[in-house]
C-alpha cells in the first residue's frame, strides 16, 4: 500500500506532463511555431485547449483579458479559432450538463 500511495503522485505527474506537452501553438493565423502557449484549459472531458496570444492585467484589477490569441485543442495541428487584437476578451471555462 505504501508503494502505491509513492507511485500514485509520480504517475499524476507525468500524466499532466504528457497532456501539457502536446499542447502547442498552431502555424495557422500567422503564428509561428517558435510561440509558447500562454493557458491551458484543461476540461471535464478530458481534453484541453490551449491559447496562444497577448495577456493584459492592466485592464481592470484582478482580472486577465487576452488580445490577439488563438484557440487550439491539444494534440491538433489546426486552430479552432483566431481573435484579432482590436477584441479585449476574458475567457473562462463552462460546464454544461
Amino acid at each position: 500500500m505504501k508503494i502505491i500511495l509513492t507511485l500514485l503522485p509520480l504517475f499524476i505527474l507525468n500524466f499532466s506532463y504528457a497532456r501539457a506537452q502536446n499542447c502547442n501553438c498552431p502555424n495557422d493565423f500567422g503564428f509561428s511555431s517558435s510561440r509558447k502557449v500562454d493557458t491551458i484549459f484543461h476540461l471535464s472531458n478530458g481534453r484541453s485547449i490551449a491559447l496562444c496570444g497577448y495577456r493584459d492585467t492592466q485592464v481592470a484589477e484582478g482580472r486577465t483579458f487576452y488580445s490577439e490569441f488563438v484557440l487550439a485543442a491539444c494534440g491538433e495541428k489546426n486552430a479552432i479559432k483566431f481573435w484579432d487584437a482590436t477584441l479585449e476578451c476574458q475567457l473562462r471555462v463552462m460546464s454544461f450538463k
